[in-house]
């Protein structure tokens, strides 16, 4: 009976404001880019110059996969912003463009392909940058 009362007291609490709600998207929690908050063509803008920061990419996340990546904030084609860290593939197509210093990347617009790939044996969606043609 407590569920059923906790249902109705939130029931109350949003009628009436179905006008005012917004659909939530829980990828809106991430705070870094995922597939599923892009598609192929979308073109995103380097908004920080980003920073070098160390990550764990061991499965048992006990510090024994160390690896040193960019860490970069971008602006999506909806106005949200996200960080990402680009793969190797990535970095290096945007170098040959826009030069290895990455504050002069800011302002700069790469485009999305996202590419099913198999990653540490599960098929995953692989999101690859590249400069976009303005």
């Amino acid at each position: 009976m407590e569920d059923e009362e906790f249902i109705n007291q939130l029931l109350d609490e949003f009628s009436g404001q179905t006008e005012e709600r917004k659909i939530m998207n829980v990828n809106d929690l991430n705070q870094y880019l995922v597939a599923s908050d892009v598609a192929d063509g979308d073109k995103l803008v380097f908004i920080t110059p980003g920073k070098f920061i160390e990550k764990d990419y061991s499965q048992a996340r006990d510090g024994s996969d160390m690896v040193t990546v960019l860490e970069i904030e971008v602006q999506l084609p909806n106005g949200k912003k996200k960080l990402t860290t680009p793969n190797n593939t990535s970095r290096r197509n945007i170098v040959d463009v826009f030069g290895p210093e990455t504050d002069e990347w800011m302002g700069k617009a790469v485009q999305v392909e996202i590419v099913k790939q198999n990653v540490r044996g599960s098929l995953r969606d692989v999101i690859y940058f590249t400069p976009a043609k303005v």
